[in-house]
């Protein structure tokens, strides 16, 4: 097994939590995983693929979309709320309607969630407690939607948009634009539209400008399909991703399609693969998530490496959400639970990780620690006991071994272990 061994001559990892001291934590490398699901040989690499289940992290097997933040903590849509993984504890999110979280998308501090007709956001309040804002009753006077599809933020204005129209509100007013069976994507600063050809109505690529569309390409269109995606290449080229028409070159000069001929393309293009989304995996590698067939990796060339179903062990071909964590690993949320596929070779570290202290129980409360300089005083009665819970994230618990002091109260580390609390009194 593949081992990293972290130390003082290349990484230390140390987070500070002020009370009654300093509290340490310190990393000290992969020394174990956990059980295996199973195992698929992917070139020269072999991947990894282990699952979670309900009874895992205690909410409906059912997940939709993943996104995971610039911290390396995992936020997955659940049909019960938003479900959060540390690499050590999952904790479910939910909202005052208990609606499911079909859509997702991390904008700064803030995780706005929808069921496709419910809109609001999770943020942190002063003592690191996800509070739930909806904003259904500020954008829309009707208190309804038609189905929220995607979720933008542009020059400090929110935009998303559903199948009768898109919606932008600058933080006091909504503006609605009707277009009807619109895909929308943003690259870069652009927002780019992808509208069908629906009974008569007029289709093709469309660009967002201010408070209005205009139609760049009205040949790129069909009456049964779209982009489902829209997103650079390694090449710095931008390609279009449809359903089952294969996959475009666009020109950003004239907005210009032509057909990308490469083996990915033509498998999605021959109707053998429904396309859904796509997360760039590496700087030579990409990955697709079909409609029901599971995933199929592909290089930068357009040569598909592997596709994986659930015959090589995804919980199902019907994977929902997919995401890319800062080890370059996997993550799929579908209606059998979550899958977590894993690149059995060295890890490419291109950040520092650092174990943190995610919250603290002081007797029967519970604080949430929202960053490293988060200064907690507590007030009223000293508790008699005091218990801290930690993590390093976008590594599994299973993964690492911690050692531990209090300063003030303890004179040396203790021995290395897999615990992922401690316990005081």
């Amino acid at each position: 097994m593949p081992k990293i061994i972290f130390n003082k001559g290349s990484f230390s990892f140390q987070k500070i939590i002020q009370w009654l001291g300093i509290f340490f934590f310190y990393l000290l490398g992969i020394t174990q995983l956990y059980a295996q699901t199973s195992k698929v040989q992917v070139g020269k690499d072999s991947l990894s693929i282990f699952s979670y289940d309900g009874s895992s992290y205690k909410a409906s097997s059912y997940n939709y979309m993943a996104e995971i933040d610039e911290d390396g903590i995992v936020y997955i849509g659940n049909e019960n709320g938003l479900l959060e993984f540390d690499g050590s504890e999952w904790i479910l999110h939910k909202n005052k309607k208990f609606s499911a979280v079909q859509y997702l998308k991390i904008i700064q501090d803030r995780i706005y969630v929808s069921d496709g007709y419910e809109l609001g956001y999770f943020r942190r309040d002063s003592l690191g407690f996800m509070r739930y804002h909806t904003l259904i009753a500020e954008l829309h006077e009707n208190n309804e939607f038609n189905y929220i599809l995607y979720l933008f933020e542009k020059d400090g204005k929110l935009i998303f948009n559903s199948y009768q129209r898109i919606s932008i509100w600058d933080g006091e007013v909504v503006h609605h634009i009707k277009v009807k069976n619109a895909h929308m994507f943003q690259v870069e600063n652009e927002i780019l539209l992808s509208i069908y050809e629906f009974e008569g109505s007029k289709g093709g690529l469309a660009l967002l400008k201010n408070d209005t569309i205009e139609y760049v390409n009205e040949d790129f269109k069909w009456e049964d399909d779209a982009a489902f995606m829209i997103e650079k290449n390694a090449d710095d080229e931008w390609i279009i991703y449809t359903s089952e028409e294969g996959f475009y070159k666009l020109n950003t000069d004239d907005y210009s399609t032509k057909l990308w001929e490469s083996e990915v393309s033509k498998r999605f293009k021959q109707g053998e693969r429904d396309f859904y989304t796509i997360r760039r995996l590496n700087d030579t590698t990409s990955v697709i998530r079909t409609w029901e067939n599971g995933i199929v990796l592909f290089n930068n060339e357009g040569k598909i490496i592997k596709e994986i179903t659930a015959k090589e062990g995804l919980k199902s071909n019907y994977a929902y959400g997919i995401d890319i964590d800062r080890r370059k690993n996997i993550w799929l949320g579908n209606a059998l639970g979550v899958n977590y596929l894993k690149w059995e070779g060295v890890d490419s570290l291109d950040y520092t990780p650092e174990t943190i202290v995610r919250y603290i129980k002081a007797s029967d409360s519970t604080i949430y620690v929202k960053g490293l300089d988060h200064y907690l005083n507590l007030q009223g009665a000293k508790p008699r006991e005091l218990s801290f819970h930690f993590a390093t994230p976008s590594f599994l618990k299973q993964e690492l071994e911690y050692a531990f002091y209090l300063e003030g109260f303890e004179e040396e580390f203790s021995e290395w272990s897999q615990e992922i609390k401690k316990e005081y009194t």
